[in-house]
């Protein structure tokens, strides 16, 4: 009996080995490829202001591919609670950088938040660090732990309600998991924190690429200024698309237009005059010029050539 019981221990060590090294290969195809389709695929924020995450992005990439490599070669000069907690700082920063690019705030958005929102991450993680000259086990403490559940809820809940729901939620959920398996809670051994963080960064990484594919889609709606809109609240998320729509309708309701802007477009409450079509048009036009070129704004339109941006009277961002 007890030559079959440690027999059966083996056996489920062997087992999950060899789960854990699966997972490793997963986890380096599925990163590999969503750095390849972030090099190939840049152009889906050509000509918006999201230009200036694509940094953040693709650090946040080099990081889980660089993070698989190490995990699946076993890398011995830094103990790999590091990389995972690498990891999890350079993936929060993208969602960030959204709330920050509008023009010209996105030009100093970088430098006041971003970059100090990266030491204020990285502090704990670098102290314990250097105490331990990264070599043993990093174990979080409840503060941190938390702070950083604020910012996922702050980049990640800013895309909750847009085609991004679903994998905005699954990727914030799959790094809160990486976070709290820094902390070593009581009862996690090492081979289900193993497990955990190799499910998680595989998790990351295939919500990044679905992120990347949805984000290229120009939306379906028959209305050319419905798709303008609805392409930017995917983009841009619910809290620029939300002060957009509230500055919207006071312009509305100045001008008497009857419509109203909603997440899904314009929704017209009487059939409308061409003339207050083209005015409805040529406001948004001037309230996305902030984040977005004309040139976007056409290809979703059907337009040739962009009408001159005329403001709003006594209205503007």
């Amino acid at each position: 009996m007890i030559g079959y019981h440690k027999g059966s221990k083996d056996g489920m060590r062997e087992l999950k080995v060899g789960e854990t090294t699966l997972l490793a290969v997963l986890n380096l195809v599925f990163w590999g490829w969503l750095l390849l389709i972030s090099v190939v695929r840049w152009r889906v924020v050509a000509g918006t202001t999201l230009t200036t995450v694509r940094p953040w992005w693709l650090l946040a990439v080099v990081t889980g591919l660089i993070t698989a490599i190490a995990e699946l070669i076993h890398l011995p000069w830094i103990h790999r609670d590091y990389l995972y907690a690498a990891l999890a700082i350079t993936c929060v920063v993208p969602p960030i950088a959204v709330l920050g690019a509008r023009r010209p705030t996105c030009r100093a958005w970088p430098m006041f938040v971003l970059l100090p929102l990266l030491v204020v991450l990285s502090w704990p993680v670098i102290n314990v660090g250097f105490l331990t000259r990264f070599s043993k086990p990093l174990e979080l403490e409840t503060a941190p732990v938390l702070m950083y559940g604020l910012v996922i809820v702050m980049g990640f809940g800013n895309f909750v309600g847009t085609r991004l729901s679903f994998p905005a939620l699954i990727a914030g959920a799959a790094l809160l998991l990486l976070q709290i398996s820094l902390s070593r809670l009581p009862g996690w051994d090492d081979e289900e924190i193993t497990l955990y963080r190799h499910l998680s960064a595989m998790l990351i990484g295939v919500n990044a690429s679905y992120s990347l594919w949805l984000s290229g889609i120009f939306s379906r709606a028959d209305d050319g200024v419905n798709r303008v809109w609805q392409d930017f609240v995917t983009l841009y998320g619910l809290v620029w698309s939300r002060r957009l729509l509230d500055r919207f309708q006071i312009l509305v309701d100045k001008h008497q237009w009857p419509c109203r802007l909603t997440a899904n477009g314009i929704v017209w409450t009487a059939v409308p005059a061409p003339e207050t079509q083209a005015a409805v048009e040529q406001a948004l036009r001037w309230f996305l010029r902030r984040f977005v070129d004309a040139d976007w704004i056409d290809k979703r339109l059907g337009h040739t050539a962009s009408p001159p941006a005329v403001p709003p009277t006594a209205l503007d961002m």
